[in-house]
């Protein structure tokens, strides 16, 4: 995805989610607690769509952590930034997000891992890159309703067949390791009977 030029941005629009051109310059990645905490807070709702802005969502999500948003502010939920995109399929902001230190295992209020979110919502892309990035595809939830459950049981749950699979095979290569993975395989489609 082609980013746009700060010049095609008219400038009304970099003030009204706090991305003036002078500050940007000036305090790149400083910005003082109250300034990280409305640019965290623009994050989430470039994430969420919840702002019209012209230009790409990836585009201003880069912005505002360039100017000092925090990858790993939390909502009022206890939600991550890279939570909320992996929920809500953004796997081009996930793999913004992870590049600029947030933590891929982070968890919600509800104990809800990053990668749990991106299997609740069916993107195996958004998975791999999560699993690639360090996220532990064996981590259950702590509380709750679906207490106990992994990432691949809520892919399951939701529908989510193939991304259920892939997770199960990532936790299958980390129990087996990678040069047993072949024979594991056929003895699992064997007892499935496929």
């Amino acid at each position: 995805m082609k980013l746009q030029k700060e010049r095609d941005i008219p400038a009304k629009t970099t003030q009204r989610i706090g991305l003036a051109k002078h500050k940007l310059t000036t305090e790149m990645g400083h910005a003082d607690p109250k300034r990280r905490e409305k640019l965290s807070e623009n994050l989430f709702r470039v994430i969420d769509g919840n702002i019209s802005l012209e230009g790409s969502d990836i585009y201003w999500a880069a912005r505002l952590l360039e100017a000092g948003a925090d990858p790993n502010a939390k909502d009022n939920g206890g939600c991550s930034p890279l939570g909320r995109a992996a929920r809500k399929g953004r796997g081009d902001i996930c793999r913004l997000l992870a590049a600029k230190g947030a933590d891929v295992n982070a968890r919600d209020g509800e104990g809800e891992t990053v990668l749990m979110k991106a299997a609740a919502s069916g993107d195996t892309g958004t998975c791999a890159m999560l699993v690639n990035s360090g996220a532990d595809p064996r981590a259950r939830i702590g509380k709750g309703p679906f207490r106990d459950r992994d990432a691949a049981k809520i892919a399951r749950f939701n529908g989510h067949e193939k991304t259920a699979i892939f997770l199960n095979s990532t936790i299958a290569i980390g129990i087996v390791g990678i040069e047993n993975y072949g024979r594991f395989m056929l003895d699992f489609k064997r007892c499935i009977g496929k």
